[in-house]
C-alpha cells in the first residue's frame, strides 16, 4: 500500500514533524513483538495495552481507538450477550493477538471452544469453508484484509457482528532495552500531538476506514 497504509503514514509525519525518519520492517505479529523486547528493532506498530507487554516496553500516547467484533457468514446468523452464549460456537483465533481478559478467562474456564492458528488468512478460509462459525478481528483490520486477500465473491459472505468483543487504545510500542526510546516516545508524542491538531490525523484514520469498506 501506498505509504504502508494510513496508520504507518500516520506515524512517519507524527515522527517527521520532530525530524525522525522512519524505517519498516514488516514480519508476523509474534516475531515483531520479539524483536522489539529484545532491543533488536526500536519500535512496533499497532499495539494494546497489557500488563505483559508494559513489563518490557512503553507505549506512546493513543493512535486511535478501534472495537473488535465477531466476523461470521451471512448464512450463520447469531446472537451473543456473555460469553456463556459462545459454549456452543467453533471459534477461530490468531496466534500472538490479544482478545481480551474476559476472552483468555472463558477459555480457561471451558466456556468457550477456541481453535488457534498462526495467521489471520487462515481463520478467514476456515470460515468460508464452515470449519469456524466465528472469528474475532478488529473492524478496520479485519474488512481491509478480506478486501485486498478474498475473491469477490467469499467477501460477500461475510459480515460482523455489532456487539464488540473489545474496544481499546493502539499505540505504538517502544523497547525499554534501548536508552534513546526515552527520547524517541517524546518526540513522537509532541509530533503526534501535532498532527492530531492539524488534522492529518483524523484525515489518515478516516482512510484506514474507507479502505476498510
Amino acid at each position: 500500500m501506498e505509504n504502508y497504509g494510513p496508520l504507518c503514514h500516520a506515524v512517519t509525519e507524527a515522527f517527521a514533524l520532530e525530524g525522525v525518519n522512519v524505517v519498516y520492517g514488516f514480519f508476523p505479529w509474534k516475531r515483531a513483538m520479539k524483536y522489539v523486547r529484545q532491543g533488536k528493532w526500536d519500535g512496533t506498530i499497532i499495539w494494546t495495552p497489557t500488563p505483559e507487554r508494559k513489563i518490557f516496553l512503553d507505549y506512546s500516547d493513543p493512535l486511535f481507538v478501534e472495537t473488535m467484533n465477531f466476523f461470521h457468514l451471512k448464512s450463520y446468523p447469531f446472537e451473543w450477550k456473555t460469553f456463556d452464549d459462545l459454549q456452543d460456537i467453533r471459534i477461530g483465533a490468531t496466534l500472538g493477538y490479544n482478545y481480551g481478559e474476559d476472552f483468555r478467562n472463558a477459555e480457561k474456564a471451558g466456556k468457550i471452544r477456541v481453535d488457534w492458528v498462526p495467521r489471520d488468512e487462515q481463520n478467514f478460509e476456515k470460515l468460508v469453508a464452515k470449519r469456524i462459525d466465528i472469528f474475532p478481528v478488529e473492524l478496520v483490520a479485519g474488512y481491509a484484509f478480506i478486501k485486498k486477500y478474498m475473491k469477490p465473491a467469499d467477501i460477500s459472505l461475510i459480515t460482523h457482528h455489532p456487539k464488540y468483543l473489545k474496544k481499546e487504545t493502539y499505540h505504538l510500542l517502544f523497547s525499554k532495552k534501548i536508552e534513546r526510546n526515552r527520547q524517541m516516545i517524546k518526540l513522537f508524542n509532541r509530533g503526534l500531538s501535532r498532527l492530531r491538531e492539524s488534522g492529518k490525523l483524523k484525515e489518515y484514520l478516516n482512510m484506514a476506514h474507507s479502505e476498510s469498506e
